[in-house]
């Protein structure tokens, strides 16, 4: 059960402190509504599916898919195959006080799952598109939202930069940074600048 005990809010300080201002963001789409068609694994396997898992025996979310045919195309072994890979962990860990997390699985021939930020990398190849650099930053525990303007992206000559949230502390004191990395098309990422986004003091998540 989440505890939350009497706290104080510390919002950060100005948008100039992480080297980016926050009119030259553009707002970043919740996961489900990434254009995934943008995405161009490496491999470029037969289908594939972003997924959010509870764990083993908990029902799982398909939060966006691709591949050269529809899941649906898929014979009824390889859907089997599908439906049976449940690794025990992944990426983008969250969900406090609960525990879920976020992998790749993918089928060519063989079904392969992707539950590191290196393995993901892997995955993806070269970085191609916005939406490849949004599946880096979320394996690197970063999120956002078009509710929250202070967070999105920029693309550069070399890449895109993104200005995401990340829980650092999940107790006294439940600590958010707001963080800003370059996510390079090569697949490497630099950390740009963090500074703390909010803070409750004597709390608990």
């Amino acid at each position: 059960m989440k505890t939350v005990l009497a706290g104080a809010l510390l919002l950060a300080g100005c948008a100039s402190a992480l080297g980016i201002d926050d009119d030259d963001l553009t707002p970043l789409p919740n996961l489900e509504q990434l254009n995934y068609s943008s995405i161009v694994p490496a491999q470029n396997p037969r289908y594939w599916e972003l997924r959010e898992s509870w764990g083993n025996q908990a029902p799982l979310r398909i939060l966006g898919s691709g591949g050269q045919v529809p899941r649906s195309q898929l014979d009824p072994a390889a859907i089997a195959a599908l439906d049976n890979t449940r690794p025990p962990s992944g990426f983008a860990i969250g969900c406090l006080p609960a525990y879920c997390y976020k992998y790749v699985v993918a089928v060519n021939g063989t079904v392969h799952t992707y539950t590191t930020a290196e393995t993901l990398l892997q995955f993806l190849g070269s970085i191609q598109s916005v939406e490849e650099a949004a599946l880096v930053a979320i394996s690197r525990n970063l999120y956002w939202s078009d509710q929250v303007p202070s967070t999105g992206f920029a693309e550069t000559s070399v890449g895109w930069e993104i200005v995401g949230l990340q829980l650092v502390r999940d107790c006294a004191p439940v600590q958010t940074d707001r963080v800003h990395i370059l996510v390079r098309r090569d697949g490497t990422v630099r950390e740009l600048g963090r500074e703390v986004h909010e803070k409750l003091e004597n709390a608990c998540v």
